[in-house]
């Protein structure tokens, strides 16, 4: 359709200037304007953002899995879960996180509480007692933007966990 049949034009015996050109342009704009607003509601509803279906990850050896979501929000509250089968010979679980990967989270709270908490060399160590099946829940607060990777270690078991924190 050729773009002077696309609005009707009318003639009036005001003087007022139409600019009908830019009238077209501006509905364009508009219905791009709602195709953007329809893809980002769409992309959270899948979890691009967090809390969905494509973010949420499970990474899983020997010992257990970890469920973590690979996208988050700056400064949310976000889920870290061990589930764990210790079957050893020791009642013992220690969580050990790398002191660079726990510089970009702060770490809100933790269930259950741990034992003891060890600080060595450039890593933190979280202790607790349990046997058989156990669940540890830690709850993260990310404290950085971008891209975020790390290795987790369960029992001397290592878990690479890779993270995208959106602003």
């Amino acid at each position: 359709m050729p773009n002077n049949e696309s609005v009707e034009r009318v003639k009036t015996d005001l003087e007022i200037e139409e600019h009908l050109p830019m009238q077209e342009r501006g509905w364009k704009l508009q219905a791009i304007g709602l195709y953007f607003i329809l893809a980002m509601v769409l992309t959270a509803a899948i979890g691009l953002y967090g809390d969905g279906p494509i973010s949420k990850k499970r990474v899983s050896q020997n010992i257990g899995t970890v469920e973590y979501q690979q996208f988050y929000r700056f400064q949310s509250r976000m889920e870290l879960k061990f589930e764990l089968n210790n079957q050893n010979n020791t009642d013992n679980v220690t969580v050990t996180f790398p002191s660079p990967y726990l510089k970009n989270f702060q770490v809100a709270s933790v269930v259950p509480e741990p034992e003891k908490n060890v600080v060595n060399d450039d890593q933190i160590q979280y202790h607790f007692n349990g046997a058989g099946n156990v669940t540890i829940t830690f709850f993260l607060i990310p404290q950085s933007m971008g891209g975020i990777d790390g290795s987790i270690e369960v029992n001397n078991n290592r878990f690479e966990l890779k993270h995208f924190i959106f602003p």
